[in-house]
């Protein structure tokens, strides 16, 4: 049920603070959602859902309000006057573990070689002394709102745990008897000497895409046989990434809770094969904390369910900030880029979320 009225006759922004929500689903317009989060049984009626990465069971959420939908511009208004503290700079965080990840990548990078698998994520952490988020939370929730179209802003928060950023990757959106997916891998920075089509062309980064278009065609093949979009170059602020549309229409659509099991995860964020399973991941140094990084959130709306992967946002739990960045290891992955990669998607991170050098 959707709160009619201004935001002002409904929202409290301490409230807000404890216990929130919220989702850009389009350019002009911001759901938000406010008020404790009761216990849920998991139905098809929650307002949202989450799938933690590396566990089996699915939180529903509901809140405690009804949602409201305001325009972006007006969601700005009302959060201005709650500026507060100096923001964060990217000083607060800690640089990445190199030690780690070199362990991890080559790893990994065993494991293909070796033909077990094809290809798995290897992410890696900035961390920081948690502060009190609320004191941030509007100048972060102002930031991410103005992101460019191709971005789906996202929060979702309580007292123990929360996160915040804007992720260009959905993991479906259902509509009716109308299901899609997307597939984003394959990353270049960009540069003034790099173009989209200099991407299209990387066999490593293509060879990487096609993986996750595999995977998620042979997933949505269940219900019929998906219709499959021309690869192209999605542009980003720093970024260049390679995306493919799948979509499949049936009157056997499963429900939310079984679309999150069977798409999560994809190549793009676990393992390809996917048979060969992913939970062995949190073995590897620092994996374990992959809470929300990869993890499906979805959000119940009137006319869809819109199901995000939560990449590119910071995280929080009652010890530290955290800022995770992946990459997908490969035959052709060398180590230096892949780690330039993720240090790369860590700054795009930051400026999203107005965190000064």
């Amino acid at each position: 049920m959707l709160s009619k009225g201004t935001m002002t006759e409904h929202f409290n922004w301490q409230e807000f603070c404890v216990s929130g929500a919220f989702l850009r689903a389009s350019a002009q317009e911001v759901w938000i959602w406010s008020g404790a989060q009761r216990p849920s049984n998991a139905g098809e009626d929650e307002n949202l859902y989450l799938l933690p990465f590396f566990e089996s069971s699915v939180s529903a959420i509901t809140f405690e309000k009804p949602p409201l939908k305001i325009p972006v511009f007006e969601a700005i208004r009302i959060l201005e006057p709650f500026l507060g503290a100096q923001p964060l700079t990217s000083g607060h965080f800690q640089p990445p573990d190199r030690k780690n990840y070199d362990n991890s990548f080559q790893f990994i990078k065993g494991q293909v070689q070796r033909g077990e698998i094809d290809k798995a994520i290897l992410v890696n952490f900035s961390k920081g002394p948690r502060l009190d988020p609320s004191k941030f939370l509007a100048g972060w929730m102002i930031s991410v709102l103005k992101a460019a179209e191709n971005f789906f802003p996202f929060g979702i928060w309580n007292s123990e745990r929360g996160a915040i950023g804007a992720t260009p990757e959905i993991l479906f959106r259902k509509r009716g008897t109308e299901l899609k997916t997307a597939a984003l891998a394959g990353t270049m920075a960009k540069t003034l000497n790099l173009s989209p089509a200099d991407l299209i062309k990387n066999p490593k980064e293509m060879h990487e895409h096609l993986l996750v278009v595999k995977d998620l065609a042979k997933q949505l093949g269940i219900f019929g046989k998906p219709t499959q979009s021309p690869t192209r170059v999605l542009e980003l602020p720093m970024l260049y990434h390679l995306i493919t549309e799948l979509t499949v229409t049936s009157l056997e659509l499963p429900g939310v809770l079984d679309i999150i099991k069977m798409l999560h995860p994809t190549a793009a964020l676990g393992v390809a094969p996917r048979n060969y399973g992913y939970h062995w991941l949190r073995n590897l140094p620092e994996q374990e904390l992959r809470y929300f990084h990869g993890a499906p959130l979805v959000f119940n709306l009137p006319a869809e369910q819109l199901g995000l992967v939560a990449i590119r946002h910071l995280e929080w739990n009652q010890d530290q900030f955290l800022i995770g960045s992946g990459s997908g290891i490969v035959d052709a992955s060398e180590l230096d880029q892949e780690w330039a990669e993720t240090l790369l998607k860590r700054q795009s991170i930051f400026s999203q979320l107005g965190i000064k050098n």
